[in-house]
């Protein structure tokens, strides 16, 4: 599915990656302005050093011989990961708290990722299994899992510090781990796919910082022990 205007031919993605992209940085710009950069001009950095890395992680693993194939497996995960990495660096160099950094732009990674997804859709790319019923609508479940994902982050900041960092990072990590089971295509390694190898990576740093997290609280609480 295209549209065509005069000689220009809009692809679904073409035109759902970059709205994808506006989402991101308006809820990320909204949710940096306060801490950690707590000034206009530092979230405006953070955002930069997050965007320019989402942009380069996506395009490392895009097909750029086939515009219908801009949201792989690969470059989906990577472009998640160049933005949760760019504010790290950028918090890092700052000397701001890191993982208040990366808890700032989860949501909007998980938004926007759900919106560029939309691009699959239209598309009708990024398919299940055929032998599965609604094999053509495999994007729309990984939106669900994103916004699954968003939803419960959002619940969870209310009891947690980086609740939706971790909701990112092991719900989504989780979810899209199995929903990979019902993609149509192939294996790459061990009998996994390369979306569920990148799957099982972010679920396991999510839970090594949460783990990581719990030890720093506890030391904090009893410094004696």
């Amino acid at each position: 599915m295209a549209f065509r205007i005069g000689s220009l031919v809009l692809y679904p993605q073409i035109v759902m990656i970059p709205l994808g992209a506006a989402f991101f940085l308006v809820i990320a710009y909204k949710r940096l302005a306060g801490p950690p950069a707590r000034s206009r001009r530092e979230a405006f950095t953070a955002l930069l050093s997050s965007a320019v890395l989402a942009a380069a992680g996506s395009l490392i693993f895009s097909d750029h011989g086939d515009p219908q194939a801009m949201v792989g497996g690969q470059s989906s995960f990577t472009g998640y990961w160049g933005a949760l990495i760019g504010v790290s660096l950028w918090a890092l160099i700052a000397r701001k708290p890191v993982m208040a950094a990366a808890n700032s732009v989860a949501p909007a990674v998980m938004a926007g990722g759900a919106v560029a997804r939309l691009g699959c859709v239209f598309a009708g790319c990024c398919r299940g299994v055929p032998s599965l019923p609604l094999f053509h609508v495999w994007p729309l479940y990984d939106i669900a899992a994103l916004l699954a994902a968003l939803m419960l982050g959002v619940r969870l900041e209310k009891r947690r510090a980086g609740g939706s960092l971790f909701a990112f990072l092991i719900v989504y990590g989780l979810l899209r781990f199995f929903l990979e089971f019902a993609r149509d295509i192939p294996a790459s390694a061990l009998g996994l796919t390369a979306g569920q190898w990148f799957a099982a990576a972010q679920t396991a740093a999510g839970f090594a910082l949460l783990v990581a997290g719990r030890a720093q609280s506890a030391a904090i609480e009893n410094p004696d022990v």
